[in-house]
């Protein structure tokens, strides 16, 4: 992926440099939320100041529309870039198709081609929509999250050191499983298109043997290989929600009760654990 980006030119460039930018600028914002809600409850509320969660209110408001300006400012960054980038490699895979010999293209076969320059290229250039969405926002969340979970309470945070380790082991382990799968998927979609374009392309010399249900009988396989290698892949991915979900409602849980111990005994003000739990769903969303 890393060599691709010689791909990106002109107003690609900066693009790709405005989009993680303005997502620091929109997870900076999120993670600002929790903490003005803590300061709502803990001082205006508590205190029966009205002045006072109106004025926090209007921050948060500020901040949840810049945060979205924010946001969207990156989406639109990382569409062209990406979109770009998908135009640039796919021009340069079809000049350099043009450059192969004929044994080379033999090798590769018109359908193997067709699918690079097809569907291989669309995956890359999600794969770089993403890296300057999420890959650039769930690093930043997390340890922004860390960092202002530990400033709100440095005890109640050891948590975290539970928690995290456990949904990370998870998640890599999926991966682990699923990615193999997901390359299978791709090797696949190469198979039915082999396929497709022999049946095609050679619809007269079919006809002419009458192998008709021959082509068919291979089209059908290749296609429910195909089927079945997606669903098992997406089914591995499937596991992975729940089993987040699950962690996280358990941390949360502990956090309520170790929490609620702290507030009996004065260590903790309940709106900085309402803050926490805010923090905690944005760190494990991210890991």
């Amino acid at each position: 992926m890393i060599k691709l980006l010689k791909y990106l030119k002109g107003s690609a460039i900066i693009c790709a440099i405005l989009a993680p930018l303005t997502m620091c600028l929109e997870v900076a914002m999120d993670l600002l939320q929790p903490t003005l809600l803590s300061k709502i409850i803990d001082t205006g509320v508590a205190n029966g100041d009205l002045n006072y969660v109106l004025y926090i209110g209007i921050q948060m408001v500020i901040a949840a529309v810049v945060g979205l300006i924010a946001g969207s400012a990156c989406s639109y960054f990382a569409a062209v870039a990406s979109m770009n980038l998908g135009q640039e490699v796919r021009q340069g895979l079809f000049d350099k198709i043009q450059t192969l010999s004929f044994v080379e293209l033999d090798k590769l076969k018109t359908s193997s081609l067709i699918t690079r320059l097809t569907n291989d290229i669309t995956q890359v250039q999600m794969m770089m929509n993403m890296a300057l969405r999420m890959m650039v926002r769930a690093p930043l969340t997390a340890i922004g999250g860390i960092i202002m979970a530990y400033i709100l309470s440095p005890k109640l945070s050891t948590i975290f050191l539970i928690a995290i380790p456990i949904i990370t082991v998870s998640v890599l382990f999926i991966l682990k499983k699923s990615l193999p799968l997901f390359t299978k998927v791709q090797q696949n979609i190469d198979n039915v298109n082999t396929v497709m374009r022999e049946s095609i392309l050679g619809v007269k010399v079919i006809k002419a043997f009458a192998i008709e249900n021959t082509q068919k009988s291979r089209f059908i396989e290749a296609n429910e290989e195909l089927t079945n290698t997606s669903i098992k892949s997406q089914n591995m991915n499937l596991i992975l929600w729940p089993m987040a979900t699950l962690i996280m409602n358990l941390t949360v849980v502990c956090v309520l009760w170790f929490g609620g111990n702290m507030v009996n005994t004065g260590d903790l003000e309940i709106g900085k654990i309402v803050a926490f739990i805010n923090y905690l769903l944005q760190i494990m969303g991210s890991v």
